[in-house]
């Protein structure tokens, strides 16, 4: 199981206490996978000099909670390039994950590569754009939805799995859940990979 320290739970004595709730809520006794939700912390704006030592008590609790077996894994959730160089700083564990938005409209080369440089998994989420725009309805993901017999939404799952990425769609429709797992037979052909890029 995954979750979450939100932006309220920023800072270490508030992050531990914060885990402490999750582990009572969910009634395990241990996590899979601890995130940061983001770098904000609540309260403060982004660029007050406060928020890279109440981050960095974050991560250090998260560090504790691994080091102690009550996480298997940490990571961090919307961390840019600069975010994480400052916690490669400080830290005794890298992150495993850095989950980001990522879909054929929102693609983040910078981010992405720098992540996948220093060997952390990077995680997409939003792969279908949150339904906020008509991505499922672009003229290019209708025509390789054609060409592959596959649903729209499949093309662009499809695209982040090929990217490498791990893919965390949501549905609750059970047609829709079978559409998204239904990924691995096939494979989108590298010039219409490059399209999709455009």
């Amino acid at each position: 199981m995954t979750s979450k320290i939100s932006s309220k739970g920023q800072g270490y004595e508030k992050a531990l206490a914060e885990a402490e709730q999750i582990f009572k809520e969910i009634g395990l006794e241990y996590l899979d996978l601890l995130l940061i939700h983001g770098p904000s912390v609540d309260g403060l704006e982004k660029d007050d000099p406060k928020v890279a030592e109440i981050r960095k008590g974050t991560w250090q609790a998260l560090e504790k909670l691994k080091d102690e077996g009550e996480v298997k894994d940490i990571g961090v959730s919307n961390y840019s390039v600069t975010h994480l160089k400052d916690l490669f700083t400080y830290c005794k564990h890298k992150p495993v994950i850095n989950q980001i938005e990522i879909h054929p409209l929102c693609y983040d080369e910078e981010i992405i590569d720098f992540t996948k440089q220093h060997g952390i998994v990077v995680e997409a989420y939003s792969s279908l754009a949150k339904g906020r725009t008509k991505l499922l309805e672009l003229d290019l993901i209708k025509e390789l939805s054609n060409k592959y017999k596959k649903t729209p939404a499949q093309i662009c799952l499809k695209w982040g799995v090929q990217h490498g990425f791990v893919i965390i769609p949501k549905s609750q429709n059970e047609e829709r859940m079978k559409e998204n797992i239904d990924l691995f037979d096939w494979q989108i052909e590298p010039e219409d990979i490059e399209r999709m890029k455009s």
